[in-house]
């Protein structure tokens, strides 16, 4: 679990009184090669997302996976196509 702790030094005071903080999004390091990977370390850690790099470069397919929440099982000729769609012209 991400802990959240703000220094007083840090913190802007109005009428003597703390202002609230803004909430910043915390997003892990990457290794997230599936849906699966990509969930487990959200929801193992307590990140808000984890980054994604080689991953995005073996399977260009794999934010639909994150987004649908499942393994998206695609035939050889669709994986094809969709790597010439996001590959170099």
């Amino acid at each position: 679990m991400v802990s959240s702790t703000v220094h007083l030094f840090f913190l802007k005071f109005r009428n003597g009184r703390p202002l609230p903080v803004p909430r910043i999004p915390i997003f892990g390091g990457g290794d997230a090669f599936s849906a699966q990977d990509y969930w487990s370390k959200v929801e193992s850690s307590g990140v808000d997302g984890v980054m994604i790099a080689r991953g995005a470069l073996i399977k260009p397919w794999i934010f639909t996976e994150i987004k649908e929440r499942r393994e998206w099982d695609i035939s050889s000729r669709e994986r094809l196509e969709l790597i010439r769609k996001v590959g170099p012209p």
